[in-house]
């Protein structure tokens, strides 16, 4: 019976790692190109990342403020 108890316990535990891989996660994010103050953008006449230093919520560590 002991074998068996513990065959459940690692199926178990395989069985939560599984559907935590299969969650949903969420994302969001909030951020602004200045902590205060104002300034002139662009135009840009080639493609241009704007990088937002200014994070002010990131959910799931999808922003990245280095790269934008």
């Amino acid at each position: 019976n002991a074998a068996k108890l513990e065959e459940l316990e690692r199926q178990k535990t395989e069985l939560d790692k599984l559907k935590q891989q299969l969650q949903v996660k969420h994302v969001a994010f909030s951020a602004a190109l200045l902590a205060q103050g104002d300034a002139t953008l662009g135009p840009f006449h080639t493609f241009t990342p704007l990088v937002f230093k200014h994070v002010a919520s990131n959910i799931g560590n999808a922003y990245n403020p280095n790269t934008g």
